[in-house]
């Protein structure tokens, strides 16, 4: 086996930068865990997982297996090394065949450096910047935080897109892309070390989870349940919050001797969440027609069980005068 003297060395005296100690990206016992959006409105995306594998030789290079399991299937996605702040990716081809290592990430970067040989999924007619290089805490660790921009744009509509490396955990998308794409998609969720959890969507700032407005992702449409005079609020979109407001035409104050009822609540419900763009607004609506509730626009309905809905002829009993009632409505229907 071929083990670099650069890799020795960093085994035995972590890198420092700035004064930090260095915080590897490949260590035995560290799992990323994912979140598979096949198009930007999934409400039901693929939970999967990566973990570190143990030892293999590429090219010379002594690496680290990446083992990708989705639907209890575990399959080798390739092989990582890390040297002097860098890790690098050994990916196979359509065919299995093995290619030259592609830079994944960069922590030894500086701010104004033009990056090459990248993993991201970006051509070489693109320029890829950094941005800036900060450093935020995650669980306790104080990590750098390496934003990207590229150049010309990506896309249409992707003029404002940025990547995001984070020390030890690496994009803030998937193994494979630095760089969202319009349609289907990865994000990190978290990332865990023996079992603890060391970084996680906040890790990467406020507006950084899960991409930006530009670029496509949207939360699911809510939900709005009636439950026994209760109204209840969800979202497919993981994480997401429900924003409500409740309208009612009929409440004010005045004069006179009369004033007309519209008898409708309008409730609007949207769901937000950082770095995604905002749901659609649901309306749903509760009203009366004829002394009776109706309820327009709810997932659910559940009345009280006393709610008087079958007292039709609001005797305040239920019983045959009720049917009776129903049969005479139907009857005089029939015969129009």
């Amino acid at each position: 086996m071929k083990t670099s003297l650069v890799s020795l060395l960093l085994l035995l005296f972590p890198i420092e930068f700035i004064g930090q100690s260095y915080l590897p990206f490949l260590e035995e016992g560290k799992v990323w865990t994912y979140k598979y959006y096949a198009d930007p409105n999934d409400a039901f995306p693929e939970d999967y997982h990566v973990f570190v594998g143990g030892d293999t030789v590429v090219s010379g290079m002594a690496c680290k297996k990446m083992i990708e399991v989705r639907q209890n299937v575990e399959r080798c996605i390739g092989a990582f090394y890390e040297e002097g702040g860098k890790v690098w990716a050994f990916y196979p081809d359509a065919y299995g065949n093995e290619q030259p290592a592609k830079l994944l990430c960069d922590f030894s970067c500086k701010e104004g450096d033009v990056l090459t040989n990248l993993v991201a999924n970006i051509d070489e007619q693109h320029e890829v910047k950094v941005e800036s290089v900060e450093t935020v805490e995650s669980y306790g660790f104080q990590r750098r935080l390496v934003t990207l921009s590229v150049t010309p744009p990506l896309a249409s509509g992707q003029n404002d897109v940025k990547g995001y490396w984070l020390e030890g955990i690496g994009s803030r998308l998937d193994m494979y892309s630095t760089w969202p794409v319009m349609g289907g998609a990865t994000f990190f969720i978290s990332c865990s070390l023996n079992g603890v959890t060391v970084a996680d969507q906040a890790s990467f700032g406020p507006g950084n989870v899960n991409g930006n407005t530009s670029e496509g992702y949207k939360c699911a449409p809510p939900t709005v349940a009636y439950d026994k005079g209760r109204l209840l609020f969800s979202c497919a979109t993981e994480g997401a919050e429900c924003v409500y407001e409740i309208k009612c035409a009929d409440v004010g104050s005045g004069r006179g001797g009369e004033v007309a009822l519209g008898q409708t609540y309008e409730i609007r419900v949207h769901a937000t969440l950082d770095g995604w763009e905002d749901s659609d607004v649901a309306v749903a609506t509760i009203g009366w027609r004829n002394g009776r509730q109706v309820m327009e626009g709810f997932s659910s309905v559940t009345m009280d069980a006393g709610d008087g809905n079958a007292d039709v002829n609001r005797d305040g009993t239920v019983d045959v005068a009720d049917i009776a009632s129903v049969i005479a409505v139907m009857a005089a229907k029939t015969s129009e």
